[in-house]
């Protein structure tokens, strides 16, 4: 059991100092080292924080004594120097400010901005919106932090003060990489960090990186939101924070935010209203490409389709080498088939559809990684609107010629297929695709789009018809 330094006596367990000493006439009257200690305000594993009244400045500041373990290493003391001085240049209204540090009558103690508010921990569960305006301040703290080379590592509800104001205040900076030795423990089994909070890699005695407190922070919204601990299945979120807390807690650091202040955009996308959401003019254009081999894909396996249930006389050396259907020979001795098993087209229109996919998935890969799959489900997509005009169009184009053709009407004129026909269908599958890939990107479901299911059937009908036909009067 450790000693106090002041007067000899031995410390509770746990305690970082001696309450005697400390607290001593009620404590309003004990001066340490210029500092008149009042109450206690909290104790932890690395020590206890006490309220007190800094003599020169003539302000109330908080008080933080190491536990007398871990001060009495010099190593430890000596990295606690280094760590207070690099936490003093850390000067941003969502961090703790430190004033003072040093060593005091064997007692080692650091003298920072007293927050009355408390943490956050006390709080729990918040409505979402309050949640995330939390940790968007959370995160620009620490973005600020990582662009000074300083890691947190121990984000958590008990270490993000709220001020009067409401305002989140990180603390504890330093700390959890000061106490840290090789194996990442400070006391026997204990690991620097907290339990749910701490990223997988931190277990495996990673080096401190930005990723770590980017996990950490999801770990914390998803607490503040829920009011249950991190840990398990995630429990049910408002929709798009889900996506967002899965992203930032990934199990593998590549998969999350690429920084602090990419999570916080992508929270402060979640607080604005319900707007159409327009990407910059360059990502348009790789989505407008992707688009693009999704409509030849799409074509090639409709036309492959088509080839393959059309009736047809071929010469029996251009036959396909498998299935063929309704297969006879006809006096002239070609091979009459009904259908066939296309191999070239088939195998063509399967190498295309598996290139639309690859570059789709590629697309929505570089929208993860560069925070542009923003989750607003419930913004309509503008774009469905031309799908349903232009399959309305191609409808009511081709009813059109249905009906004025028998009044003498060219065929040439109002004509939809060929030419025509199969271009507008290109267009109207091209927005289509277009269309799906905002969804995709904004996570709406495709079910709350009805306008673009409603534009491929009006465009769909006219080929179906026409084929069809096409088909009966070759099998007759």
């Amino acid at each position: 059991m450790s000693t106090c330094g002041r007067c000899g006596a031995r410390l509770p367990e746990g305690a970082a100092a001696c309450p005697r000493c400390l607290l001593e006439g009620g404590g309003v009257d004990e001066t340490f080292a210029g500092l008149e200690l009042k109450s206690e305000l909290g104790r932890g594993g690395m020590g206890t924080v006490f309220e007190a009244r800094h003599v020169k400045l003539q302000r109330d500041v908080a008080v933080k004594f190491l536990a007398p373990e871990v001060a009495a290493r010099a190593d430890v003391r000596e990295r606690f120097e280094r760590e207070a001085k690099a936490m003093g240049m850390l000067a941003h209204p969502n961090i703790v400010q430190v004033f003072d540090f040093g060593t005091h009558e064997g007692e080692s103690y650091l003298v920072m901005e007293l927050v009355p508010g408390g943490p956050v921990s006390k709080r729990v569960p918040l409505p979402p919106k309050d949640a995330v305006r939390l940790v968007r301040e959370v995160c620009e703290a620490l973005a600020y932090a990582h662009g000074r080379g300083v890691v947190h590592r121990d984000v958590k509800p008990e270490n993000v003060l709220v001020d009067a104001e409401g305002h989140a205040k990180v603390t504890d900076f330093g700390i959890a990489r000061i106490l840290a030795d090789e194996k990442n423990v400070t006391r026997t089994g204990v690991a620097v960090g907290s339990a749910g909070y701490m990223a997988p890699e931190v277990l495996r005695g990673a080096a401190p990186a930005p990723a770590m407190d980017v996990y950490s922070t999801g770990a914390l919204l998803r607490e503040l939101v829920t009011g249950q601990p991190p840990v398990g299945e995630l429990g049910a979120l408002p929709m798009g924070l889900d996506t967002v807390v899965k992203k930032a807690m990934a199990a593998e650091a590549a998969d999350r935010f690429p920084s602090m202040r990419a999570m916080s955009d992508a929270l402060e996308r979640w607080l604005l209203p319900p707007t159409p959401l327009e990407l910059p003019p360059d990502e348009r254009l790789w989505m407008r490409a992707v688009a693009l081999v999704q409509t030849v894909s799409v074509a090639a396996m409709l036309w492959v389709g088509l080839l393959c249930v059309t009736p047809r006389a071929s010469f029996p050396d251009e036959l396909p080498p498998l299935v063929s259907l309704g297969k006879k020979v006809l006096a002239d001795g070609r091979v009459y088939t009904r259908a066939r098993f296309e191999t070239v087209p088939v195998l063509l229109s399967l190498a295309c559809f598996g290139g639309a996919l690859a570059v789709t998935a590629l697309l929505r890969r570089h929208w993860r990684k560069e925070g542009l799959d923003v989750p607003k489900p419930d913004v309509g997509l503008g774009q469905s609107k031309w799908v349903l005009g232009l399959g309305t169009a191609a409808l009511v184009i081709y009813l059109g010629r249905a009906v004025l053709l028998p009044a003498g009407v060219g065929p040439t004129r109002l004509s939809f297929v060929p030419v025509v026909g199969g271009l507008w269908l290109l267009a109207v599958w091209y927005a289509a695709a277009y269309t799906l890939l905002e969804a995709q990107r904004v996570g709406r479901a495709f079910s709350r789009e009805p306008r673009v299911w409603v534009g491929l059937f009006f465009a769909a009908i006219p080929p179906f018809v026409d084929g069809i036909r096409q088909i009966a009067e070759r099998t007759e």
